[in-house]
């Protein structure tokens, strides 16, 4: 009969990048299963490029950024239940116009 010697077990802590602190991480929207998330993102996406197409039809200058500002928004506004306590208050920070004229039951769930 042999003994085998104690097994010390570490808890893993998450090492941060200096480059993601205080920053909003968005994965667990993007990074889904859920066939309702995949299929919304890929709605907002196509919106939003029909109306990026519309824009430089009439010659007006876009921005990348002011595009995934919207994408975001919108993927986080739906989505936010799936955010870590810590990702929903960034987001609220970082959006705060994400929730003007919703529904006021959506928003009591976003908490």
């Amino acid at each position: 009969m042999s003994l085998k010697p104690k097994q010390r077990t570490r808890k893993r802590s998450r090492k941060v990048h200096s480059l993601d602190k205080n920053r909003l991480i968005m994965d667990a929207i993007y990074c889904s299963n859920s066939a309702e998330v995949q299929e919304f993102y890929r709605q907002v996406l196509k919106e939003e490029n029909m109306a990026l197409k519309e824009q430089i039809s009439r010659g007006e200058t876009w921005n990348v950024d002011a595009y995934l500002d919207r994408v975001h928004m919108r993927m986080g506004a739906r989505f936010i239940h799936l955010l870590s306590p810590v990702m929903r208050q960034r987001f609220r920070a970082e959006y705060p116009l994400a929730f003007i004229g919703a529904n006021p039951v959506a928003m009591s769930t976003a908490v």
